[in-house]
């Protein structure tokens, strides 16, 4: 069985902010962070917001506890990518995504 973990995260689209597993082990993804997802959940409010089935095959052990917020790294001004040598500039300072090739910064 898959695990969800931060690693999960590798691929998927920057809207992406958070994940989930149901009860079946199917991972859901939301374009908010976990916070505000469960809030829609349990009704307490109303805001727009994505969301998808992204893959299956996850753990369901604690899938009520399941939701984590996807990392956002820390740029420091002058960071170079790894993948692509982009050169980050200062005003660039937080960001989860390379500039110039998407990968995920970490």
């Amino acid at each position: 069985m898959k695990q969800l973990t931060q690693e999960t995260f590798n691929g998927m689209p920057k809207w992406v902010k958070s994940a989930r597993i149901d009860a079946k082990g199917k991972l859901v993804v939301y374009s908010l962070e976990k916070s505000l997802v469960t809030r829609i959940l349990n009704n307490e409010i109303l805001l727009p917001w994505n969301c998808g089935i992204w893959d299956s095959g996850y753990d369901t052990t604690d899938w009520k506890n399941s939701a984590i917020d996807r990392v956002v790294i820390e740029v420091k001004p002058g960071y170079t990518c790894g993948d692509c040598g982009y050169h980050h500039e200062p005003h660039q300072c937080r960001t989860t995504f390379c500039e110039g090739c998407d990968a995920l910064l970490s």
